[in-house]
């Protein structure tokens, strides 16, 4: 599944700058926090998930990208060395809506883990990945929502203190899904012998 890309391009490119970032839904944060160190939630902590599948950008659908696709490598040849089957791949444009929580037990230390990623991701508003295939590197713009809530908790967590919590939202717009398929070669290889004049 080509979406799987973005998810891990996310991931990686926010714990590039803060290692103690999962991919997770807020209610599963904690419990994949403590899968990945040894049963220990450490905060601050940094959450992301997309809570959407997907939406399908039609002003962007490039509609022969999408119907034709763009061939790439052959699978096997016939006896004068045409292609038989040529792998073909096909986009489809679609925006991906993504959240991010910042968890934090100290205040300043979450008010601080906020506001320099704000401060990063509108200096940084891109993702990469690698394209199916052709292994060439594809950048997306991200562009980030302009309501940030502060989601703390008052009553949560009485016997360890209070927990600070802000979300904010971020779209990549114009992504791609990619579609590989196998398809035969129209062209046949027919040999040209007569002259006309």
């Amino acid at each position: 599944m080509s979406i799987k890309l973005y998810d891990e391009a996310i991931l990686t490119k926010f714990k590039g700058v803060f290692k103690n970032t999962v991919y997770a839904p807020t209610d599963e944060a904690f419990a994949r926090c403590a899968e990945l160190n040894e049963g220990k939630v450490l905060l601050p902590l940094i959450s992301i998930y997309r809570p959407e599948f997907m939406t399908i950008d039609n002003t962007n659908l490039n509609k022969p990208a999408f119907f034709q696709g763009r061939p790439f490598e052959v699978s096997e040849k016939d006896l004068e060395g045409q292609p038989l089957k040529i792998k073909n791949l096909r986009t489809l444009a679609v925006t991906l809506r993504y959240q991010a929580d910042v968890w934090g037990k100290k205040e300043e230390e979450y008010l601080r883990l906020t506001e320099e990623l704000l401060f990063w991701l509108i200096a940084n508003p891109y993702v990469k990945i690698t394209e199916p295939l052709s292994g060439k590197e594809l950048e997306f713009s991200i562009i980030l929502e302009d309501n940030i809530m502060d989601n703390t908790d008052i009553t949560g967590f009485q016997e360890r203190g209070r927990l600070y919590r802000c979300t904010f939202e971020f779209e990549i717009s114009h992504a791609q899904l990619f579609s590989l398929s196998e398809i035969d070669n129209l062209v046949a290889s027919i040999e040209i012998t007569e002259e006309f004049i």
